[in-house]
């Protein structure tokens, strides 16, 4: 008889020791995990609109699924995104802070940034942000994008349901590493407040 019981008590913390690890599975922020899916779904998107996306053997891509115009108001645009590594993401970024140049009438597009050189985003990690100006050895993918896939410099392939959007410019625009999304932040809508923190 005190064996059964001895038993019995051992069950319920069996039960709850399973039930605590589920749950501490289950509890991915919502938020992340929205915006992974919608990372890699915009990257899958990139290398079907336009191959070069996909072809050679880049260090890693910053991926923005729906930069848009509104975010930061008149004169401006931003986004949340992730870094994506050998096809996984391991970390969140923001775009925002600059003059980003959509096509007239367009609002909201995917952004994706193919870096190519392994030094290049050990740069941009190490700093945890990226200023693009005139001088940032970065090329707005076109249609002759296809000759741009071995180059050494990072590429810039803006696109949207429609497809490339190859007068697209860049200008005067920052990417830094967040880590609001990691730790249960909200998606912002407001891009005016750079956070640099690892």
């Amino acid at each position: 008889m005190a064996l059964a019981l001895s038993a019995c008590g051992q069950e319920p913390a069996a039960e709850a020791d399973v039930e605590a690890t589920t749950t501490a599975d289950d509890m991915q922020n919502p938020v992340a995990a929205d915006l992974d899916a919608k990372v890699m779904a915009a990257l899958a998107q990139c290398q079907t609109v336009e191959p070069s996306c996909g072809m050679g053997t880049p260090a890693g891509y910053l991926v923005f699924p729906d930069v848009t115009e509104i975010a930061l108001g008149v004169g401006g645009a931003g986004g949340d995104g992730a870094l994506v590594q050998n096809g996984e993401i391991v970390s969140y970024w923001r775009m925002g802070e600059g003059s980003i140049g959509l096509q007239a009438g367009v609002q909201a597009a995917s952004y994706v940034f193919k870096v190519s050189d392994p030094a290049t985003l050990q740069e941009y990690t190490d700093s945890g942000e990226w200023s693009i100006g005139a001088d940032a050895g970065i090329t707005v993918a076109d249609a002759s994008a296809n000759a741009q896939a071995d180059s050494e410099e990072s590429t810039a392939y803006v696109f949207n349901a429609e497809g490339l959007m190859a007068d697209a410019s860049i200008d005067a625009m920052k990417i830094w590493r967040t880590d609001e999304l990691s730790t249960g932040g909200n998606a912002s809508t407001d891009m005016t407040t750079t956070d640099t923190t690892d």
